[in-house]
């Protein structure tokens, strides 16, 4: 992993975001933005290798990224953190592409 997108619009939980995957990868290069419209337009400019991406955002739902994340950059990990613990966020981020989804109110060891 060389570079990671980190949309979390809640300051405490970029920051658990943040050291979450620098401990993971080690190095990892990381571009933090907080709304769709912000990580719609980094996408374009960076290649990821991985996304932790939250569902719910002042200007959207997260989902739109996980979906346009996946169709340009089909290799990458693409990764929902979020705090709904129900089918109806699961298997929408999944379909558009999400192969994970973590729950932010766990423990950052456990994520």
């Amino acid at each position: 992993m060389k570079i990671a997108l980190l949309l979390e619009d809640m300051p405490a939980s970029m920051e658990m975001l943040r050291e979450v995957a620098q401990t993971a990868f080690p190095g990892i290069r990381l571009c933090c933005v907080t709304d769709v419209a912000s990580a719609l337009k980094v996408i374009n400019q960076f290649r990821f290798d991985l996304a932790l991406i939250d569902l719910s955002l002042p200007d959207g739902d997260g989902t739109t990224v996980v979906e346009a994340m996946s169709t340009r950059f089909p290799d990458s990990v693409i990764v929902v953190a979020t705090i709904f613990d129900d089918d109806d966020h699961l298997f929408p981020a999944l379909r558009a592409g999400a192969q994970g989804y973590l729950l932010k109110d766990q423990a950052p060891e456990q994520l």
